[in-house]
This record gives structure tokens, sequence and C-alpha cells, in this order.
């Protein structure tokens, strides 16, 4: 995947479709949503190959590495640090979407991960603001400028002075 946009979204990467809710879950798949197991985090994708795979776990060779409280681990890099996620095939093969409403048992736990894709030669990952996690395209990234460069301020100089300001 590549990008004329200096940042996009993590979920440009997402290897599958993320249900935000059971509803969603229907409407595209036409299908109501599995009952959804408080034992269990919560998990609004699927992986539709998981259930032919051979063996009993289906690992994903990226998502993002979280901590016991569920925020995105940094690397000594100060990047999102990636790991591999390993899950039984019936727990890959199906989501776990909490209803809609407050104090749902088992639904205030932070969520299994996104598998990704890998991320494009010429991008890494990298922490816009707080712990989001987002993707840059690094020459676009570097060409931003933010405020006014010696280049601005030369010509804003060169327009006051023909103005006699």
């Amino acid at each position: 995947m590549t990008t004329a946009s200096a940042v996009f979204p993590l979920d440009k990467l997402a290897m599958f479709v993320r249900y935000q809710t059971r509803g969603a879950y229907k409407a595209v798949t036409g299908q109501e949503a599995p009952e959804f197991n408080p034992s269990r985090r919560p998990k609004f994708w699927f992986d539709p190959e998981a259930a032919k795979a051979a063996g009993r776990y289906v690992r994903y060779e990226r998502t993002i590495e979280l901590t016991d409280l569920g925020k995105p681990v940094v690397g000594a890099d100060g990047k999102p640090r990636l790991d591999m996620l390993q899950l039984e095939k019936s727990e890959a093969a199906t989501v776990n979407i909490p209803r809609e409403g407050t104090n749902i048992e088992g639904a205030d736990t932070y969520e299994v991960g996104m598998p990704l894709m890998e991320v494009p030669a010429g991008h890494e990952l990298y922490f816009p603001y707080g712990g989001v996690v987002g993707v840059k395209n690094v020459r676009l990234f570097a060409q931003q400028v933010e405020g006014f460069t010696g280049a601005d301020r030369a010509a804003l100089l060169a327009i006051a002075a023909k103005l006699g300001v």
C-alpha cells in the first residue's frame, strides 16, 4: 500500500474488517454476531480463513504490542512496538462484540489487537499524539513545515520593505 499522504490512520494497514458494533457486523455479513463471551477480551474482527488453518492456532506476524492496561508499548526508538499475535483458530475465526450499553460485563477490558499488513517501504509507525498509533510516509512527513521558515521570513521582510512598513 502506498499513499501520497504524509500520514494516515493505522486502520489502513488492518488485515481484516473491523466491526464497531453488533449491528455493523450484521449489516455487512448478514448474520447475527455470536453471543458476547465476557470471559474473553472483546474482538471486533475475524479471519475468514482461520477455521481452515492446520493445527490449533493461527499466528499473525504483526500487531501493536500492548501493555497489561491495553496501551501501545513504546519501543526503545520511541515508536510503537510490533509483536506476534497467536490465537486459537476458533477464536480467530469469530468476533466477540459486546452488546451496546453500559456496565456490560467483560466489555471494560482492552480488545484483541488487529493483525496488520506489513508497513510499506518508506513508511513507519509513530505516535501522532497521546497513545494513538499512526503511519507516516517518512519522506513526505519530513517535508511538512509547521510555522514560518527562514524563506518565509525573508519573503515577509521583502514585502514589508516594499510596502514601507
